[in-house]
């Protein structure tokens, strides 16, 4: 599915990335110099976001943390913020 680019920068507000999506997104400049397109950019923020939400997913369905390797407990505990 695909998601607005406001919706995008919502979802990662009051993060350490919220900063460098917002930055990117308003330089259309840079966007084009790349040779990609605002949907592109969009989409590929997509699929970063989808990716993440698959592996925190895949964190969440452990049946106790226990069963997470101390590098995935870090990582679990820094994608819930």
């Amino acid at each position: 599915p695909k998601v607005a680019l406001s919706n995008i920068l919502e979802n990662w507000r009051d993060t350490k990335f919220e900063k460098r999506l917002r930055t990117l997104a308003k330089q259309e400049k840079f966007v084009n110099e790349i040779g990609i397109t605002q949907e592109e950019f969009n989409e590929a923020i997509n699929n970063i976001i989808n990716s993440n939400i698959n592996e925190f997913e895949g964190f969440a369905m452990k049946r106790s943390p226990s069963e997470l390797s101390e590098e995935e407990k870090k990582k679990y505990r820094e994608m819930q913020k």
